[in-house]
């Protein structure tokens, strides 16, 4: 296998320590052969949103064994799946540890799906387990959170209701559009503007020039169930099932009940984005800024029409759901078992 990352290119000066170490263990990498095969290519949204949260979660076991699967695809859904790799990196490592980040988007660069399936599998098993145990951060995430917020969906916060440091942070995202600002001058800086589409424009916050203060984020992350083979959490906003999942919730008592004394425009986006950020988002000990997850949710709460309060009660009563009640997962298998999965997977 040729690999050329280590020697001196343009984004970066002489090649650290680290990045020819990693260089040299992905080439040493000789990962097991994969030993089973998708059947069911309707699965794919699943698979992906599993992938990713365990790599969030650092469940490496599920991880690679979920990246094997993606070998099975066409090459059309494999090139997808390669692609939400360096969307993981930098939705759920990020600030956490930015070499590794762009370690991961020089290899996506550098070895494609049209290397062929067993160097591909080399590759991506490598990073993977690199991704499952590096120190994992949101930052990048919840900048991209806001950005959306004021960007796409126009919703501008009270005067009035920010901090000195999120009207800063506002401000920079505003200047960060434009393409001419000075921070992109720098040559590093110009590859992340450059690169950005790979990591679904969240990589220009490599070079974010506004001073963060994360710290971790300790807790141990409340246990899964498994349900039709893949962890319960994959089940959740961006897949078809998940989708079903949050609409029958919006019917039960307790969140119906919620929507009465605390009207919104829709019901389902705020169930899944409260169940995101109470379980798929789940980082053990992941760095966290606490003013940016305040502001985040200060954007998320307005979009709504609610107040903090009221946005942060209602995270709590999906929270309860999830993992008090196990309602969540109650409908989930409800939502599934039906749908007659069957032998969507073999062993090879």
């Amino acid at each position: 296998m040729s690999f050329a990352l280590s020697q001196k290119d343009k984004w970066f000066d002489d090649p650290s320590p680290r990045w020819l170490e990693l260089c040299s263990r992905l080439q040493e990498h000789d990962p097991t052969n994969p030993t089973w095969k998708v059947n069911d290519f309707q699965r794919k949204w699943e698979l992906v949103s599993a992938y990713q949260k365990a790599v969030r979660r650092g469940l490496s076991d599920i991880a690679i064994h979920l990246e094997e699967g993606f070998l099975s695809f066409p090459t059309p859904e494999l090139k997808y799946f390669w692609t939400r790799m360096t969307c993981t990196v930098c939705e759920d490592i990020g600030a956490g540890d930015p070499e590794l980040m762009d370690f991961v988007i020089a290899c996506s660069q550098a070895f494609t799906p049209s290397v062929g399936r067993e160097t591909l599998h080399k590759v991506w098993s490598f990073l993977t387990a690199e991704m499952c145990k590096a120190q994992k951060s949101r930052l990048f995430c919840q900048l991209s959170c806001i950005e959306d917020r004021w960007l796409r969906d126009r919703v501008v916060l009270d005067a009035g209701t920010t901090t000195p440091w999120e009207d800063e942070v506002i401000v920079t995202e505003w200047e960060l559009l434009d393409k001419d600002h000075e921070v992109w001058k720098q040559p590093k800086a110009a590859w992340s503007l450059k690169s950005n589409w790979r990591g679904q424009g969240m990589l220009k916050f490599r070079s974010y020039p506004l001073t963060l203060n994360p710290i971790p984020r300790p807790g141990a992350i409340p246990p899964h169930e498994t349900i039709c083979d893949l962890p319960s959490f994959c089940f959740d906003q961006h897949t078809r099932t998940g989708k079903q999942v949050i609409t029958r919730m919006s019917a039960t008592a307790c969140i119906a009940g919620f929507f009465r004394c605390h009207p919104t425009r829709s019901k389902v986006e705020p169930i899944g984005w409260a169940m995101f950020l109470q379980e798929g988002a789940l980082v053990q000990n992941g760095l966290e800024d606490e003013r940016l997850s305040r502001l985040e949710n200060k954007f998320l709460a307005k979009g709504y029409g609610w107040s903090l309060d009221v946005w942060m009660e209602f995270q709590q009563i999906i929270k309860t759901a999830i993992f008090d009640e196990t309602l969540v997962n109650t409908i989930r298998k409800c939502v599934v078992l039906p749908m007659g999965y069957g032998e969507w997977a073999s062993n090879l």
